[in-house]
């Protein structure tokens, strides 16, 4: 008798990590306050098939896209270090209060949209 692997699982959102599937490089997972009130965020929760945050014993956490970064015009958007071409120069060294996540979400000078890149 073979025994089955066992199922992993499921992964769990929690606040400031990345947004799961195909949400993109500009996505982050906040509570849908946090999203809206501080960073001036587009919160989504997508759809019982593909949410952005899954698994997460908080309620309100979605998916949030910072565009533009807090306090900066657009092109500027908040994106994962990895997708950003250009960091912006004035914000790089503040990075924490213009984007939510920490270093590792920046303030970049471009799009992640007007490129195609999500």
């Amino acid at each position: 008798m073979t025994s089955r692997p066992p199922t992993p699982d499921p992964i769990k959102s929690t606040p400031g990590n990345r947004c799961s599937n195909q949400w993109g490089r500009d996505c982050i997972c906040l509570p849908q306050g946090e999203c809206k009130d501080q960073w001036q965020g587009e919160p989504t929760s997508g759809w019982p098939e593909n949410r952005p945050c899954p698994g997460s014993s908080i309620s309100n956490l979605v998916g949030c896209i910072v565009r533009p970064c807090l306090g900066k015009m657009k092109p500027a958007q908040c994106l994962w270090k990895e997708a950003c071409r250009s960091v912006s120069t004035d914000a790089e060294s503040i990075a924490e209060l213009n984007c939510p996540g920490g270093k590792e979400v920046v303030c970049c000078e471009h799009s992640w949209m007007d490129h195609g890149y999500s």
